[in-house]
């Protein structure tokens, strides 16, 4: 993982320590000097500087995000997902993250099955989320950026794999104004709930909240009336109460009149990895 190197190369070495953890055969304690080669190198290709204080680095995030993985909490991605997030970052698409979820959210968007579109404006969301979604920022210009998003979903002309960054975005601005500090372990973190809705929105199981309704969820978030959301059901349970008329659209599969809050099962698809592990007398930090 050089930052003047291909980044399919760096993909597949860290992939391979993925799969390791993921299986239970390493430890993220066992092989710390992995983790520090991968937050170093998310780093430098995200732009930040030698200098920045942690609290800009991808510390804590890689931290959280190897952890979750160990425990089995998330499953490991495919070398691909691993490499459209290398390119996000170094594009600047996707911002340096800041919590485990953040990183999970653009993984997990990935790694659903969902075939992604193309076109030019799909980057536009990410953009326009990372941009408004600023905790410094008025919720009400966040709201209408994330309301956008959430329509183009429910409309069918985008699907969470098309912009995976959008949705990291969001799960980093909801853990940020919520309180969720960037070591938190992966199950403090929106990231699940977040990824669940939006694939609720995009599958018509729920129908787009208003501007209005969000807005007002940002603000119970940030005040601490509302808990950072563990479930797609505490985000449609809040908003389905403040959107009138919001009966879920039938969808294959689901019964005339369902409820938006019905269980939604996420079943991410594990991929294993082509690379194998490295050889006798080798480790994982000199493949990273």
């Amino acid at each position: 993982c050089d930052a003047d190197q291909p980044k399919e190369e760096c993909a597949t070495a860290i992939t391979s320590y993925l799969d390791a953890l993921s299986s239970g055969s390493l430890q993220p304690a066992s092989d710390p000097a992995a983790a520090a080669a991968i937050t170093s190198y998310l780093d430098t290709i995200s732009g930040v500087p030698p200098s920045a204080p942690l609290s800009g680095s991808s510390s804590k995030a890689v931290t959280s995000y190897l952890g979750a993985l160990a425990s089995g909490e998330v499953a490991p991605p495919p070398s691909e997902a691993v490499g459209s997030y290398l390119d996000a970052l170094s594009s600047g698409s996707v911002a340096t993250p800041s919590s485990g979820g953040a990183i999970t959210s653009y993984l997990d968007a990935l790694s659903t099955g969902s075939t992604a579109t193309s076109g030019a404006g799909m980057a536009s969301y990410a953009d326009a989320i990372s941009a408004d979604c600023d905790a410094d920022q008025p919720k009400e210009e966040c709201a209408t950026a994330i309301t956008s998003y959430l329509d183009a979903l429910s409309s069918g002309s985008l699907q969470p794999a098309s912009d995976p960054a959008a949705a990291a975005a969001i799960t980093s601005y909801l853990d940020t104004i919520s309180g969720v500090p960037p070591s938190a372990p992966l199950s403090g973190s929106s990231s699940k709930a977040v990824t669940s809705y939006l694939g609720a929105l995009a599958s018509g199981e729920v129908a787009p909240p208003p501007s209005e309704a969000v807005g007002s969820y940002l603000d119970a978030l940030s005040s601490g009336s509302v808990a950072t959301p563990s479930s797609v059901g505490a985000i449609t349970s809040y908003l389905d109460g403040l959107t009138p008329g919001s009966v879920a659209t039938s969808a294959p599969g689901s019964s005339a009149g369902s409820s938006s809050l019905d269980a939604l099962q996420e079943q991410p698809n594990s991929s294993s990895s082509e690379c194998s592990a490295p050889a006798s007398g080798g480790s994982y930090l000199d493949n990273l």
